[in-house]
């Protein structure tokens, strides 16, 4: 469906160029986003569990059973952002976001949100994002330990409990803490 290349450019930055077959071309100077004022940093972890790990900042899955969906939790102290990739009720593949904070049992609750439509990714070259999101639910994580947790949303009238856990690139798994920059 497309090239791309990631070039990094500097510290914390990097450009982004794609080009779609059929489609535009296109390149995107990014930078690291600094998320609570702190600055998530991730690294191979010297262990093979990460059972013990404090920083839930990773791709969580369902497991094999349950593939074709994820979610990137990226935590920075009392605030945990969830990205979530999933299906809608029309087997359309959407992105929703879930803006947590850790509750005082030690599990993160919060309110799930949709974007509304934004530009197409062909015109998005200097476009403004869409107009904003709108609250459709709420999610919560219940921690189990570093590498296992439930996942728990009401989106509408669904409501389910998902065991996720973490899903592991390559043969070593990363580990992930905050600095502030």
């Amino acid at each position: 469906f497309a090239d791309v290349i990631l070039s990094f450019t500097g510290s914390g930055a990097l450009s982004f160029d794609y080009a779609v077959i059929g489609g535009p071309t296109q390149r995107k100077q990014m930078s690291r986003f600094i998320f609570a004022g702190d600055d998530i940093v991730c690294r191979i972890s010297p262990f093979p569990s990460r059972g013990s790990t404090g920083n839930l900042s990773d791709i969580w899955w369902g497991g094999a059973a349950t593939a074709g969906w994820g979610i990137l939790l990226s935590e920075s102290t009392s605030i945990m952002a969830a990205t979530w990739y999933t299906f809608d009720q029309d087997r359309e593949a959407i992105f929703l976001i879930a803006i947590t904070t850790r509750q005082p049992d030690g599990s993160f609750m919060g309110s799930m949100f949709r974007q509304r439509n934004g530009t197409p990714f062909g015109n998005n070259n200097n476009a403004p994002p869409s107009s904003g999101s709108d609250a459709i639910g709420t999610a919560r994580f219940d921690i189990i330990d570093g590498e296992t947790a439930d996942f728990s949303y009401t989106v509408g009238a669904v409501s389910q409990t998902k065991r996720i856990s973490r899903f592991v690139f390559g043969a070593t798994p990363n580990v992930c803490s905050t600095a502030r920059p």
